[in-house]
């Protein structure tokens, strides 16, 4: 999460700044909708990683319903 929001600094992506500072915060969509628009600067490899990472995240972390073998083949893209 914190590497979208450096990226969506850095690229200046308007439109996602300002629904944050809009509601104060970062929601779940504001990180799928960033990813969108980061994907026309570093293609589809970011999605990837991001899908990744969300799903160690919450089927990982919140849900605990990953086994070792389901981290091990997230956590390369997450790296």
């Amino acid at each position: 999460e914190e590497a979208v929001k450096t990226l969506v600094l850095r690229h200046r992506i308007r439109d996602i700044i300002e629904r944050v500072e809009k509601y104060g915060r970062w929601r779940v969509e504001d990180f799928f909708n960033a990813i969108s628009e980061l994907r026309q600067v570093y293609g589809d490899d970011i999605r990837r990683w991001w899908d990744s990472a969300w799903n160690l995240h919450v089927w990982g972390f919140h849900e605990a319903k990953y086994n070792i073998e389901d981290i091990k083949d997230d956590i390369k893209y997450a790296e």
